[in-house]
């Protein structure tokens, strides 16, 4: 029995010591910072743009003590932050690009007073176009109505936590839905072509899914944000997922929706059991709950377990839904729980990253997951989720004491 108790991240420390391993890696690093500082701008966001690029340039300047890479970082968020006058960007890129700021700013690579930049006129838009979409089930953490509540969270605006907050919970419960195992939230949009709707389907992924919903859950609990309300969902929703638990047995325990789609349910940051072996863990280190901390691990070793493609589906490296986004998961895990197999996990995944990149080549990244009957289809991206920004941030965190607190952008810290 694993207590949240015993559960604590003292320090980061690095995972990869090694002389030779430690030496390649730093190499690595330094040919993407060639690449990214030629990068050519594709838009601003966080996730898929700039805003994202200038975290691995500030995380490599305090990796390196270096200030032309600090200069970069800056560079990048100041030119994501003059589009979010653009009243055609989408609320949720204006959000991650103003969470990449204020992250700046909170490990010291921008000195600013973010209270003023911010206003509340830009904050409450932002809020009440969230609520517009929380109202009709678009919830989507990446492109959806949950996606602001993290930054919100951490930016403590006392006005809109108070006047808007309770407006986002209540179209929540207002759009869930209830059986006798619990809380879930049907998946009405962005609905991948390859998926069969018949009736209502559940996305069970961070990226888009129901785990996301939890680990905010989770967060406005810790925040004493109507806890009554907020825990009842997160305790009913908790309940519903876990109730799809497959058997030990199997290759893996939960499908990325439900209905089950496909014949495979991938390991990776997006979709699959890691997805929520981290979201259990994110919410029992949260509340306190023993249970969801001990499932979690319980989860977290099954999937320490799947190295081979027919049970991982990896086939690149990118943060995610590849190799690197998976080391990093097992690193986390690690970290809180000091066990010996989320090491070995996150070691083995460090090393497909880098077996995987000597093959293809430092920056061939895999487009999407297609039929494998036909020829995969590979192209180059910098973005942080999908990219070699992501990328070399995970690679980073392997072999540097500096907490990768970049990670909350992703859900995992």
């Amino acid at each position: 029995m694993n207590m949240i108790s015993e559960v604590e991240l003292k320090t980061w420390s690095p995972l990869i010591k090694d002389g030779l391993l430690k030496d390649k890696i730093r190499k690595i690093l330094e040919d993407f910072s060639v690449r990214l500082m030629e990068h050519k701008h594709t838009d601003n966001g966080a996730f898929t743009g700039d805003a994202g690029i200038s975290l691995y340039f500030a995380y490599m300047a305090v990796f390196f003590q270096n200030e032309v890479y600090r200069d970069k970082s800056i560079a990048l968020i100041d030119s994501s932050l003059d589009s979010t006058v653009n009243p055609e960007l989408h609320y949720t890129d204006t959000t991650g690009i103003l969470w990449a700021f204020k992250h700046l700013v909170d490990i010291g690579i921008i000195e600013a007073n973010i209270d003023e930049f911010m206003d509340d006129e830009m904050e409450m838009q932002i809020i009440d176009r969230s609520i517009a979409d929380l109202k009709i089930g678009h919830y989507d953490y990446l492109y959806g109505g949950i996606s602001p509540v993290p930054y919100l969270l951490e930016r403590r605006n006392k006005k809109i936590i108070s006047a808007k907050f309770p407006e986002i919970i209540s179209a929540l419960i207002a759009s869930a839905d209830r059986n006798e195992n619990g809380i879930s939230w049907q998946n009405k949009f962005l609905i991948p072509k390859d998926i069969k709707v018949d009736g209502k389907l559940f996305n069970l992924g961070i990226a888009h899914g129901i785990p996301a919903i939890i680990i905010i859950l989770s967060e406005l609990v810790k925040a004493g944000v109507k806890p009554d309300k907020t825990s009842m969902l997160l305790t009913e929703s908790i309940s519903w997922i876990l109730n799809l638990k497959g058997k030990d047995s199997d290759p893996f325990l939960f499908a990325t929706h439900h209905p089950k789609q496909g014949r495979y349910s991938r390991l990776a940051w997006c979709y699959g059991d890691l997805s929520i072996a981290i979201t259990l863990l994110r919410a029992a280190l949260n509340t306190g709950n023993d249970e969801w901390l001990n499932k979690a691990i319980e989860i977290g070793l099954h999937s320490a377990k799947r190295m081979e493609y027919t049970t991982t589906i990896i086939l690149d490296t990118e943060f995610c839904h590849g190799s690197i986004g998976v080391a990093h998961i097992f690193n986390r895990f690690y970290h809180y729980t000091h066990k010996k197999e989320f090491k070995t996990a996150a070691l083995f995944w460090y090393e497909q990253t880098l077996e995987i990149a000597s093959k293809m080549g430092h920056f061939k990244m895999y487009k999407k997951l297609i039929d494998e009957k036909e020829k995969p289809d590979w192209h180059d991206t910098d973005s942080l989720l999908e990219g070699i920004a992501g990328i070399g941030l995970g690679l980073m965190a392997a072999i540097s004491d500096v907490e990768p607190k970049w990670d909350k952008l992703l859900l995992l810290s």
